[in-house]
């Protein structure tokens, strides 16, 4: 995910979406971090509907800024 990011990858956008229903919690907050470093605010369905899912409260607070920040980018 990392190196896909770092070649500016745009299939690194939608592997981003995809692993946030990963079954390793770091795996989806680092997916949601590479979704609000990329801006892709397309995602935000998608990072919603995790946010409603998931348990994890490291992960939910990524998710919180993550939305907020694609939210108020504009």
């Amino acid at each position: 995910m990392d190196s896909l990011y770092a070649l500016r990858s745009r299939p690194a956008v939608r592997w981003s979406i995809g692993l946030l229903r990963s079954i390793h919690p770091q795996t989806r907050r680092r997916a949601a971090e590479l979704l609000m470093q990329t801006e892709y605010s397309a995602a935000l369905p998608d990072l919603r509907e995790a946010l409603a899912k998931e348990s994890d409260d490291q992960v939910k607070e990524t998710l919180k800024k993550t939305i907020d920040f694609l939210e108020n980018k504009g």
